[in-house]
C-alpha cells in the first residue's frame, strides 16, 4: 500500500477512535478497556500455546457444506470490529450498571476461551484457509484477514461471542433507538453467516460462543464479578462513589 493512502488510513483511524473516546463515559473506561485486554489475551495467548496439546477440527459436514466460500462476506466480517466498539460505548453510555454485568460476561467468556484454546485448540481442515485467486478485490480484502487472523482458536468464536454480547442488552436500553436494537440483532446475525462464508469458523464454533456468550450474561449474575469490577474501576480512577447503579441492567 502506498505512504500516502496508509497516512490517510492512520487519520481516518484515529479520527474514528477519537469521536469514540469522546462519547465513551469517563467513569466507565476502564471496564470497557478490559474487554479489550481480554480479547487479545485469549487470542493471543492461545496462539503461542498452539499446537502445546493436541489439535481438533471440530466440524459438521452436513451443516458447514451449506457455507461455500463468499468473499465478499468479507465486509460485514471486517465491519463487525468496529461494530462491536460501538455498541460496547451505547450500552455504556445508555446505563452504566449495565456494563459492569456486560464486562463480567465478558470476562467469564474469555476465560472459557483460554480454556479451550490452550487445552482444546481446533483449526481448519488442512490447516490452512482456502485459495483467493480469482476473486479480485473481495480476494485481496478477505486475503488481509487471513494473514492477520490465522485458522486458529476458532472454538468458541471470539467472533460470535462479542458480537452476541454487543447486542443482548440492548432491550434493556431505554436511550437507544427502537430501529438501532433491530439493525444489531440483524447485522449480529450477519456476523455469524460472515465467519462461515469467510471461511474463519465452523458451525459449531458459532453455536458454542453464541451459547456461551448467552449462558454467561445470565450467570454473571449469580457471581460478585460485576461489583467487583465496579470497585476495580472506582478504586483505579480515584473518583467519588458513584451513583448507585442496578447491576442487573
Amino acid at each position: 500500500m502506498p505512504e500516502k493512502n496508509k497516512s490517510a488510513l492512520k487519520r481516518g483511524f484515529n479520527a474514528v477512535l477519537n469521536y469514540i473516546f469522546r462519547y465513551l463515559p469517563k467513569q466507565v473506561s476502564l471496564p470497557l478497556i478490559l474487554c479489550g485486554v481480554g480479547n487479545l489475551i485469549a487470542y493471543y495467548g492461545g496462539m503461542i500455546l498452539f499446537g502445546t496439546f493436541p489439535v481438533r477440527h471440530w466440524t459438521i459436514p452436513a451443516v458447514d457444506g451449506l457455507f461455500p466460500l463468499r468473499p465478499l462476506w468479507v465486509i460485514i466480517y471486517m465491519l463487525s470490529f468496529l461494530y462491536w466498539l460501538v455498541n460496547y460505548v451505547l450500552i455504556a453510555r445508555d446505563h452504566t450498571g449495565m456494563v459492569y454485568r456486560l464486562v463480567g460476561a465478558d470476562v467469564i467468556c474469555k476465560l472459557v476461551c483460554c480454556f479451550f484454546f490452550f487445552f482444546f485448540p481446533t483449526t481448519l481442515i488442512g490447516d490452512a484457509q482456502p485459495s483467493l485467486d480469482g476473486f479480485g478485490a473481495r480476494g485481496f480484502l478477505l486475503s488481509l484477514i487471513y494473514g492477520a487472523d490465522k485458522p486458529v482458536n476458532l472454538f468458541p468464536s471470539l467472533h460470535c461471542i462479542v458480537a452476541w454480547l454487543s447486542c443482548r442488552p440492548l432491550p434493556d436500553c431505554k436511550k437507544v433507538k427502537p430501529w438501532y436494537k433491530v439493525f444489531s440483532f440483524v447485522f449480529t446475525f450477519l456476523i455469524f453467516l460472515s465467519t462461515m462464508y469467510t471461511k474463519q469458523h465452523y458451525f459449531p464454533d458459532v453455536i458454542g460462543g453464541v451459547v456461551l456468550a448467552e449462558l454467561a450474561y445470565d450467570l454473571v449474575l449469580h457471581t460478585p464479578l460485576p461489583k467487583w469490577i465496579k470497585q476495580a474501576n472506582l478504586h483505579f480512577r480515584k473518583t467519588d462513589v458513584l451513583p448507585e447503579d442496578d447491576l442487573n441492567g
